[in-house]
């Protein structure tokens, strides 16, 4: 059975995180032969690399930090599937995730589907930065889609087709933050398509 989507996570200094996350993805609903899991080690210097090697991830291994931009291209450039699913080291996705976002991408046929994305939780966030987060709001991709200029979504629950990602480019390494917000607003322009909120589709 070929590929259906690929998932991209971009990890760096991950050894503590990295675990809860990769056993959330070999958990999903979705048949194993139907996803891969690509884990971009962007120049650690812990067990990243190993602890992604032990749960049968495919590693990709940058020698230097280049940051999560650069981490996800060379992670959607390694991807068999057609669609390319993104989440973060410190994230875990909820057992349907992928089932949810490929169900909303492929339900309607009205209008070719670039993407989606999930609703995303806030979860023991034990750091000032990652509380400000979670009370900000930084993580509410339905309120970020409906703005109506710069619609985005965060990259630790999103969802693309490859070929777009191939068409524009990816990802400008150039930026650090905000990243997806740029990017989402040139995929928007060069591919166009229908770009869906998937509240089932949950990552904590």
């Amino acid at each position: 059975m070929p590929v259906r989507v690929s998932v991209v996570v971009p990890a760096y200094n991950a050894e503590k995180t990295l675990r809860e996350c990769l056993h959330a993805l070999g958990a999903q609903s979705l048949a194993r032969e139907e996803f891969e899991i690509i884990v971009v080690d962007d120049g650690s210097r812990d067990r990243t690399a190993q602890i992604a090697e032990g749960f049968g991830a495919h590693v990709v291994r940058r020698i230097a930090n280049g940051g999560p931009a650069a981490a996800r291209n060379t992670g959607w450039q390694e991807a068999q599937g057609r669609w390319v699913a993104f989440t973060d080291a410190d994230c875990v996705p909820a057992r349907t995730w992928l089932a949810e976002l490929l169900r909303v991408v492929e339900s309607a046929a009205e209008s070719p589907a670039l993407g989606a994305a999930g609703r995303t939780y806030g979860y023991e966030s034990n750091t000032p930065a990652a509380r400000y987060v979670d009370l900000s709001g930084a993580l509410d991709a339905e309120r970020h889609l409906s703005h109506p200029r710069f619609p985005f979504a965060p990259s630790g629950n999103l969802m693309y087709r490859r070929d777009a990602l191939v068409a524009c480019g990816g990802f400008d390494e150039r930026y650090h933050t905000y990243e997806a917000c740029e990017l989402h607003q040139r995929i928007r322009r060069r591919d166009g398509g229908r770009f869906t909120y998937a509240p089932r589709a949950v990552v904590l």
